[in-house]
């Protein structure tokens, strides 16, 4: 959980001591300041303001831009997790930090063919309920080889359902309709 710092920051008596402490755990050069302090996974760095250890990136971001808009994330811009160079980083929603990312999520979000090839068009692109997105080329596919290693029993059964649900379905639209 992500907590808003800002009033701490501003309500720290001493700033001068605390840009003074903040420099000292940076290495200034052209392009990134790396964070020299503490570090958590993944490379962040870690400072305390008033007793409360945050992100550095966020620190740096509050000390030297100003608070950090309420229910944005802070993305760095050099793709860089150590970097606390102010100008390399920007408030951004969740959403927006996530798919600049290299993760699973965004690494999806970008791709515009399936892994077999077949283009994600408004056609061929079947929407999940967990939000993925799935070719439907490749998904008939893979249903036509499921059925073909069915026995005529088992297809004949899967055929008698399907009839059944559809018989069923049309029923109860109708019933709808009828009220």
């Amino acid at each position: 959980m992500k907590y808003d710092n800002s009033a701490r920051l501003a309500k720290a008596l001493d700033r001068d001591e605390i840009l003074r402490r903040f420099e000292s755990k940076v290495s200034k050069s052209v392009m990134c300041w790396q964070w020299t302090g503490c570090t958590v996974r993944l490379g962040y760095g870690r400072f305390s303001i008033a007793g409360v250890p945050m992100a550095a990136h966020r620190a740096a971001y509050q000390l030297f831009v100003g608070p950090i808009p309420k229910g944005l994330d802070i993305d760095h811009l050099c793709r860089n997790p150590g970097c606390v160079n102010p100008s390399h980083l920007e408030p951004v929603t969740r959403r927006e930090n996530t798919l600049r990312g290299f993760g699973r999520p965004a690494v999806q979000a970008r791709q515009v063919r399936c892994k077999r090839g077949h283009e994600f068009s408004a056609e061929n692109t079947q929407a999940e309920k967990d939000g993925s997105r799935r070719c439907r080329e490749c998904r008939r596919a893979s249903q036509r080889a499921v059925y073909r290693s069915l026995s005529l029993a088992e297809r004949a059964k899967r055929v008698a359902y399907r009839r059944e649900w559809r018989a069923k379905r049309r029923f109860h639209l109708d019933q709808e309709a009828a009220a």
